[in-house]
């Protein structure tokens, strides 16, 4: 795409990375085809279930037999991935269902149509409600609002996934203006009102080169 000072975009830092991994030939940009402006905020990924449905006997994640054939909800391809690594691991033959959102996973999960599903800032309320409990984080560490819950990497799988909000223009744009300007926003209260309701956190600010390392 040709340099444009007027185009600033938001993404997500897992989907772009996921497509240069899987397929670089198909998409047609690469790292550096961007000038990275700043981070808005992290996801919490967290994977719930009903709060009536029985934990695991041995305090892991998964029961490697009990769960055989779940269905387990999923709204992105990461999601799905970590997952994959919990099955190879465990032998677990889940059911993957792509769902369309989070909105549509809680769905099916209230239902009884798949027995977990994950979930980044939605499900919140519903902890706090009793409808849902959190059996994992799909992130690296543990949520400040749910220290009890172990990560995937605490209880002894090799994958987890960390949700990036981003924003970017097209690479030799001069951003620094703009990327002063993000800075400051993410610094405000307006957004931090925003993140907290969306994600149930802080805003995170890390500058051009830190949020290229995402």
């Amino acid at each position: 795409m040709p340099k444009n000072n007027n185009i600033v975009k938001l993404g997500v830092n897992m989907p772009v990375m996921i497509n240069l991994a899987k397929r670089p030939g198909d998409v047609a940009f690469d790292i550096d085809s961007f000038d990275y402006l700043g981070i808005m905020a992290g996801a919490q990924l967290a994977l719930i279930r009903r709060a009536g449905d029985p934990l695991t006997p041995s305090q892991r994640w998964f029961p490697i037999k009990a769960n055989e054939g779940v269905a387990v909800g999923f709204g992105v391809v990461s999601q799905k991935l970590s997952m994959e690594v919990v099955n190879e691991h465990d032998d677990a033959g889940f059911c993957f269902v792509s769902t369309e959102g989070e909105v549509a996973t809680q769905k099916l999960v209230l239902g009884g149509q798949i027995l977990d599903g994950f979930l980044a800032g939605a499900h919140v309320p519903y902890l706090k409600s009793g409808d849902f409990k959190m059996i994992g984080v799909g992130d690296y560490a543990r949520h400040k609002y749910a220290p009890e819950t172990q990560s995937c990497v605490e209880q002894g799988y090799s994958a987890y996934v960390d949700l990036y909000w981003f924003m970017a223009m097209i690479a030799g744009t001069d951003p620094a203006a703009i990327a002063a300007a993000v800075a400051a926003a993410v610094k405000s209260d307006t957004v931090a009102e925003i993140v907290a309701d969306v994600a149930s956190r802080s805003p995170l600010t890390l500058g051009p080169e830190g949020t290229k390392k995402y």
